[in-house]
């Protein structure tokens, strides 16, 4: 047994290696590694000492343990919250956009037709595109309007009239009101709007009552039907908007 007074080590390897007469250092270890400092207590034996010694440094490696763990655990989330940054990061460069949509722009149904037939006052009138893609004209029947220019529909109308009805026709089409276009996805009012002139994806947006706390602004997802096919493509917030198009506002991860 060591009488009051003795010298006690505590390994030094767990940090609380230090020699105090008849003293030892008491270290409370909590619940997440947390280690509070309780200060030097008197201590009786040797034996006493040595027990309290392997207590602590059981603590220590406990206490070691959590910590390991935790750390481990945030630095896996760390990498996963960069990952996901860098990402959103690069979504952010220049974007490039198809080509294809940058053809003009071609009739469909909804589109609403000028046409001037000259000297021909009773051929002359507004003509709506059906649903089947066709406009209904007296004498010429239907024509297929879906797909073409106004400067391609305007040689169809002369076509037809030179087969017997109007000698030398000279016509003139223009678009009168054009069909709507649709925005959907992270706004405060997804649906169906008149289109305007000079519309472009903020512009449509700002009609559809704005962005939702959640969305992307600095871009979109654009389906256009070109040449007879529905294109999609990702596209600047600053890009036209045409007649028929569908604007989808897609939704941040952060």
């Amino acid at each position: 047994m060591a009488t009051e007074g003795a010298h006690v080590d505590l390994p030094s390897a767990f940090g609380v290696g230090r020699r105090f007469p008849g003293k030892t250092r008491i270290l409370d270890v909590r619940h997440g590694g947390i280690v509070r400092d309780v200060g030097f207590h008197h201590v009786k034996d040797a034996t006493s000492a040595g027990y309290q010694s392997l207590t602590m440094a059981r603590h220590y490696c406990i206490a070691f343990k959590n910590w390991g763990r935790g750390f481990f655990m945030y630095a896996r989330l760390a990498v996963v919250l960069l990952s996901l940054l860098i990402s959103a990061c690069a979504s952010r460069q220049a974007i490039t956009v198809d080509p294809a949509f940058e053809a003009p722009y071609t009739l469909d149904a909804g589109d609403r037709l000028r046409v001037v037939v000259f000297g021909q006052a009773s051929l002359s009138n507004t003509y709506a595109v059906d649903a089947s893609g066709k406009i209904a004209m007296p004498l010429v029947g239907m024509i297929e309007a879906r797909g073409r220019t106004t400067s391609e529909m305007q040689k169809a109308i002369q076509a037809k009239l030179s087969q017997g009805f109007v000698r030398d026709p000279n016509v003139a089409v223009e678009v009168e009101t054009y069909r709507p276009f649709f925005v959907l996805g992270e706004v405060t009012n997804a649906g169906q709007f008149p289109y305007v002139a000079n519309l472009t994806v903020e512009t449509a947006v700002a009609i559809a009552g704005g962005y939702s706390p959640r969305a992307v602004r600095d871009s979109a997802r654009l389906s256009r039907n070109v040449d007879g096919q529905i294109v999609t493509a990702t596209v600047p917030s600053t890009y036209p908007v045409r007649p028929g198009d569908t604007v989808n506002i897609q939704e941040r991860w952060f």
